[in-house]
């Protein structure tokens, strides 16, 4: 088979791979995550969908001169926290993606984090199957606690292959897919505004995609707006979120010390009385105080008795 065929149907053929299921939905970029982890039990489920922009850029040196087009894209997601910096996720790309990741939150400064998130995924659309392997830095700001910033660099390997080999057409798929292993490489940055249980995360990605191991000159840019809807529930409360205990009486389901009282000036609010049993102790009169007896007057000192009346002899 004649070198210039093989180019031909290769090229065609890795063009198709990396556009048809990027229509499909197969091959996106989407993450709609930030660098912040679930909280351990929490969980999260959502879906996304937005549109690949894609443009072969050069082709064995030349141009090729196909059209920028738009594809559609559509995944789902279900993610679970396992630690204080580790969540796990796995995702369906529709029509036929499927795929996992682990995030690991590396740095937490204040309001400023720092994760890796390495994922695998298998995706297969027709005659063309691929494997990628997935490794995204992800970087992410708290402007306030309803709207986060976040973005990162990510690069992106997939081995691709084919399985259409009853005719001539699939021996040439065969072949071009046997090595066509791919690079991709860019950046990626999005907003998440999260009320309660509910985040919407809009984001956009670019990438340049080339197949250095093919020995096929063939680079394609891949812009990608997208948007997701996800939620989440349970883990530990956000303490900022939980109010303050009243002032007084004692934890729910213990009794209150005897004679509990609260402090002073820290009694339950204008209206409200305290629970029953923890008011403060009823009032004491103290006993009346004693008075003293009165004095008693010492007696007289008694006078000496008067002389005997002088005797005549």
């Amino acid at each position: 088979m004649s070198r210039a065929r093989i180019s031909f149907w290769g090229i065609a053929l890795v063009f198709v791979a990396s556009t048809l299921p990027l229509g499909a939905g197969c091959y996106n970029f989407s993450l709609h995550r930030t660098a912040i982890p679930l909280k351990k039990g929490q969980v999260a489920f959502g879906g996304a969908m937005g549109y690949a922009m894609v443009k072969t850029v050069e082709a064995e040196g030349q141009d090729l001169q196909f059209p920028t087009f738009s594809l559609p894209y559509n995944d789902y997601w279900f993610r679970v926290g396992v630690g204080a910096n580790t969540d796990i996720g796995v995702r369906y790309t529709a029509p036929a993606g499927i795929g996992m990741d682990v995030k690991i939150r590396l740095l937490r400064a204040g309001g400023f984090h720092l994760a890796i998130d390495p994922g695998v995924s298998f995706n297969s659309f027709l005659f063309i199957h691929r494997v990628d392997l997935d490794l995204p830095i992800l970087l992410t700001g708290e402007l306030s606690r309803h709207v986060k910033i976040y973005g990162g660099a990510r690069l992106f390997y997939s081995h691709w292959m084919c399985s259409f080999d009853e005719n001539d057409l699939g021996a040439d798929c065969s072949e071009a897919m046997s090595s066509a292993d791919s690079v991709a490489f860019g950046g990626f940055v999005g907003i998440s505004f999260e009320f309660g249980v509910v985040y919407i995360r809009p984001e956009v990605h670019y990438y340049r995609m080339e197949f250095p191991s093919s020995g096929i000159d063939l680079a394609v840019n891949v812009i990608q707006p997208g948007i997701g809807l996800g939620f989440r529930f349970g883990g530990a409360p956000d303490p900022r979120r939980v109010p303050a205990p009243p002032n007084y009486g004692p934890p729910p389901g213990q009794g209150p010390p005897p004679n509990y009282g609260p402090p002073p000036g820290q009694g339950p609010p204008p209206g409200q009385g305290p629970p029953p049993g923890q008011g403060p102790p009823p009032a004491t009169t103290p006993p009346p105080a004693t008075t003293p007896p009165p004095a008693t007057t010492p007696p007289p000192e008694s006078s000496p008795p008067p002389p005997p009346p002088p005797t005549n002899p």
